[in-house]
């Protein structure tokens, strides 16, 4: 069976960890939480037994209605190789028998009778991968039926998207072991920028499956498998079960979501007593099948995002109750293209932007009638800088120590002398009386002399985005200049994989929204240009 990959919007970059050495330790996580309860050596494969598929299959018999629903099911029994990564060890033998034979039952014991049939999807993660296809095998040969792609679609919002600082993540894991680390996670005492908080990870899975739910054919099961991490995080988050009071959660252990007869979307799993809408599930309806937000939010159409990352959508919900703000743009570049500012723009907003390369100020000045717009470079001084123009024109930048000559995006078409001033000199001249809401710097490796020439006790934007890798090894920026902004008074809520996004300490109440990158609660979709 071939392999198709579904980009989900709301998965960051660098999610993957097939780069980073697990330890048995690490192992715990992602994989057999069972070693939680009675620490066995879990390199063997459980019996037969010792799945959850019979449960599972009880599960469906008992509760799912008959226009179907959606299982979020875990992977099928797989290896523990030390010296293999944790995401190249794959199914056992045994694993992928009782897969094939999971997609027998489910074709004998549910789909036939109902007169059902399926829809699939999966995690990146090859176990994950591996079980779905001997599902798909095992309900071909029962004679199912399986709806839609003849590929197994890999949906990355089923994998460990939340994990933002993979080194950081394994080191803290090391170091209190995965059974607390676990613990922190759920009661968000980790770090955002290590892991999003478990409440917005539960949310953007919910999200996820809820979005499934509401577009599922009638009469359909909808297969999401994925792993044991997931499901301990909505057992929880859901039902109010704590891993440490509860049974373990086996290979083929599953949750279902389906509409009851009033139309809400509720929840069932194994181990809970609630099969009734919970304070969670309550906020997602039939009638449009996500977390609630505002009725005014609901009501709108899908926002397009521009910036590069969709920074513009973190930032949009951040700031959904101000109708009109001021922004300050530092490196602008386009009106449209990867702007950050644009969606802004056109909602009524209006800002300084500074740009120094001249035929992009020309775009800006055209097109931003409204904003005030500099042709000039913000520095740490006064002067004059050479500004190296390349031949992919927005990788531009003062900074020489980031140029390339290998990589021929990098190549210097042009060097240019412009003028540049301090960002705070810039501001007093042009926004004295202006109360920032968000300030976003990106000048490719000169981030740190522009802090520098802010003073961030006068001018105080709500919320700064900076970019914080260096823009040619990928290699992470920040150090130099993040103490300079935890002095003035900011906490930093959220790496993307890209930017790095500081909340100022008197404006805690947006930590929520400032917390989690764009996802599919956030409904928005690409610029396409």
């Amino acid at each position: 069976m071939r392999i198709e990959t579904t980009h989900l919007q709301f998965t960051p970059p660098g999610r993957m960890l097939s780069q980073c050495q697990i330890t048995q330790q690490s192992l715990l996580v992602e994989g057999q939480m069972a070693e939680f309860k009675c620490m066995s050596d879990d390199s063997l494969s459980p019996p037969t037994e010792d799945d959850g598929l019979e449960r599972t299959l009880g599960l469906l018999e008992e509760s799912l209605p008959p226009s179907g629903g959606v299982l979020l099911l875990r992977h099928s029994a797989r290896d523990y190789l030390a010296e293999l990564h944790d995401f190249e060890n794959e199914l056992t033998a045994l694993g992928k028998q009782r897969s094939v034979e999971c997609g027998q039952l489910l074709a004998e014991r549910i789909a036939r009778p109902r007169g059902l049939k399926f829809t699939i999807a999966s995690s990146p993660i090859k176990r994950c991968r591996q079980t779905l296809g001997k599902i798909v095998e095992g309900i071909q040969s029962a004679g199912g039926k399986i709806s839609g792609t003849e590929t197994v679609p890999v949906v990355e919002g089923l994998g460990l998207f939340y994990l933002l600082d993979q080194a950081a993540f394994f080191t803290k894991l090391d170091e209190v072991g995965a059974y607390s680390f676990v613990r922190s996670w759920q009661e968000n005492e980790t770090a955002h920028d290590m892991i999003l908080p478990a409440c917005n990870t539960a949310d953007a899975i919910l999200g996820l499956a809820a979005d499934r739910l509401r577009k599922l054919d009638n009469r359909a099961v909808d297969i999401l498998v994925t792993h044991d991490l997931t499901l301990y995080l909505l057992r929880e988050q859901l039902f109010g079960v704590r891993h440490e009071d509860a049974e373990i959660i086996r290979y083929l252990d599953a949750l279902l979501l389906y509409r009851a007869a009033d139309g809400q979307v509720v929840g069932q799993m194994h181990g809970t007593n609630s099969i009734s809408p919970c304070a969670r599930l309550a906020r997602i309806r039939a009638t449009d099948d996500r977390p609630q937000v505002s009725s005014a939010r609901r009501q709108q159409p899908r926002t397009i995002s521009y910036a590069q990352n969709s920074e513009d959508i973190v930032l949009r919900r951040i700031f959904e109750d101000v109708p009109t703000g001021f922004y300050v743009d530092v490196g602008a570049w386009d009106p449209t293209i990867e702007s950050v500012t644009r969606v802004f723009y056109d909602a009524g907003w209006s800002g300084l932007n500074i740009e120094p390369q001249p035929t992009a100020f020309e775009r800006l000045q055209a097109a931003r009638t409204r904003d005030r717009n500099l042709n000039i470079a913000a520095s740490d001084r006064s002067g004059f800088a050479l500004l190296h123009v390349t031949e992919f024109p927005p990788l531009t930048t003062i900074e020489a120590t980031v140029i390339h000559d290998d990589n021929p995006d990098y190549c210097v078409r042009e060097t240019i002398r412009v003028p540049t001033r301090t960002l705070s000199e810039l501001l007093d001249e042009e926004a004295r009386d202006r109360p920032i809401d968000f300030l976003k710097i990106d000048v490719e490796g000169h981030e740190e002399a522009v802090l520098r020439g802010l003073d961030l006790r006068r001018h105080r934007p709500i919320v700064l985005v900076i970019e914080a890798l260096c823009p040619t090894t990928g290699k992470a920026r920040w150090t130099d200049w993040e103490p300079l902004l935890i002095a003035a008074g900011y906490r930093m809520t959220l790496f993307d994989g890209l930017n790095r996004f500081y909340l100022r300490e008197d404006r805690l109440d947006l930590l929520d929204r400032a917390s989690y990158p764009a996802c599919v609660r956030d409904r928005y979709r690409r610029y396409k240009s």
